[in-house]
C-alpha cells in the first residue's frame, strides 16, 4: 500500500479490489492497472483546478455569518471588531495570492499600534478559521496561515483587589440599587455576563444556593461558557443577606426601566464606583482574579476552587499557580527517607 497526500494512494483491500484515493476521493477497481489510471486521472483533473478568485474579505464574512449559529453573540462581537478593526487591510486581497509576510505585516503593525499578542493570536484565529474552512470547502488548496509566525504570548501577572479595596468598594455601594450585584462578583467572583443572567428563580433563599444557568451580554440571552459554567453555588452569608434584599420580580439586575443591564452601561457604573471608593480602576473581571487567588492562597484545592468558580482545574492551575501557598518545609518533610 502507498499513502502519500501530494501523489494520492494506491492500495488493495482485503476483499481483493484495488483503491485510488486523492483527496478523500476514492475510486474502486478490480485490476492494479484500471486502479492506477484513474488515480492519475484524478490528479489530472486537480492540476486543471483554477484557484479562486474569492477575495480575504469575502472569505471572513462568509466564516463569521456560517459560525455565527455555533457562537456565543459576544464571541461574534469579538470577531467582527477584530476583523472591522485590523483584517480589513487584507480585505482587498485574493485569497490565494495572500502570503505568509503580507500577514505577518499586518501582525507587527498591529503591536506598533499597541495591539496585545493575545489580540494577535485572536485575529490570526479567526483569519485561519476562515482560510481553513475555504479548503475544506475546495475554494482554495492550500492554507498560507500556516506558514504565518506568531509572537511570542506575554503572561503579565494577574491583578486583584486588595482586601481594603473590596471592603471601600463594598462600604460605597451599600445604598447602590445595584449593591448585590457588586457583592456578588466580589465574593463569588462569578462572571459578569452570569451575573447579569440571574433570575428570582435561581435563587433559594433557605438554602443559600444560586442555580447559574444562562448569562446576558448586551441584552443577548444564551447558556454559560462551557458545561463547567452550569453550577450551583453555596452563597457566603452577606451575598444571600444582599440578594434577598433585592427587589426583583424576574431578572435580579435590571436598568431603571426595567431592562437588562448592557456591558456598556455597567462599565460606567463601575468606574464611577471605583472612583467614588478611590481605588485605582480595574476592570470587573478583576474580581472574578481577587476571588479565585483568595480561595487558592486560603487553602482551598483546586478542584473545589475550579468549580465553584465554574473554571477547568488545568485552566485555574496555570492562571493563579502565583496564589497557591508555597511551604518548602512541609515538601521536605514528606520527602525525608528514615534509611
Amino acid at each position: 500500500m502507498r499513502r502519500d497526500s501530494g501523489t494520492g494512494s494506491l492500495y488493495r483491500r482485503k476483499d481483493g479490489l484495488y483503491v485510488a484515493e486523492y483527496n478523500g476521493r476514492y475510486k474502486y477497481s478490480k485490476d492494479k492497472a484500471t486502479a492506477r489510471r484513474k488515480l492519475a486521472q484524478m490528479l489530472k483533473a486537480n492540476d486543471k483546478l483554477q484557484p479562486t478568485k474569492i477575495t480575504v474579505q469575502v472569505a471572513l464574512d462568509q466564516y463569521v455569518k456560517s459560525q455565527s449559529p455555533n457562537l456565543k453573540a459576544r464571541s461574534v462581537v469579538k470577531y467582527q471588531s477584530v476583523i472591522d478593526n485590523h483584517l480589513r487591510k487584507l480585505g482587498t486581497k485574493r485569497l490565494d495570492k495572500l502570503t505568509a509576510l503580507q500577514i505577518e505585516q499586518i501582525y507587527s503593525g498591529m503591536l506598533q499600534s499597541g495591539s496585545s499578542p493575545s489580540t494577535v493570536r485572536l485575529a490570526h484565529a479567526v483569519l485561519g478559521s476562515a482560510v481553513k474552512r475555504c479548503c475544506r470547502l475546495q475554494l482554495l488548496q492550500t492554507n498560507v496561515c500556516d506558514q504565518v509566525r506568531l509572537p511570542k504570548q506575554q503572561h503579565k501577572d494577574v491583578q486583584v483587589f486588595t482586601e481594603s479595596e473590596q471592603q471601600a468598594v463594598l462600604a460605597s455601594a451599600a445604598q447602590d440599587r445595584l449593591h448585590a450585584l457588586y457583592r456578588l462578583l466580589l465574593t463569588t467572583g462569578m462572571r459578569l455576563g452570569e451575573a447579569l443572567g440571574l433570575q428570582a428563580s435561581d435563587f433559594d433563599p433557605v438554602t443559600g444556593r444560586l442555580a447559574i444557568t444562562r448569562t446576558v451580554h448586551n441584552g443577548a440571552v444564551s447558556t454559560p461558557k462551557s458545561k463547567n459554567s452550569i453550577r450551583t453555588l453555596v452563597l457566603p452569608s452577606q451575598a444571600c443577606e444582599a440578594l434577598e434584599a433585592t427587589d426583583c420580580d424576574s431578572w435580579f439586575f435590571v436598568t431603571s426601566t426595567g431592562r437588562t443591564l448592557s456591558y456598556t452601561g455597567f462599565s460606567k457604573r463601575w468606574r464611577s464606583l471605583l472612583k467614588k471608593s478611590d481605588v485605582e480602576y480595574r476592570n470587573p473581571h478583576v474580581a472574578r482574579h481577587t476571588v479565585a487567588s483568595k480561595l487558592l492562597a486560603n487553602g482551598i484545592p483546586a478542584p473545589a476552587a475550579a468549580k465553584y468558580l465554574g473554571h477547568d482545574v488545568v485552566t485555574l492551575l496555570r492562571t493563579y499557580a502565583h496564589a497557591l501557598p508555597s511551604d518548602m518545609e512541609t515538601v521536605a518533610r514528606v520527602l525525608e527517607c528514615d534509611v
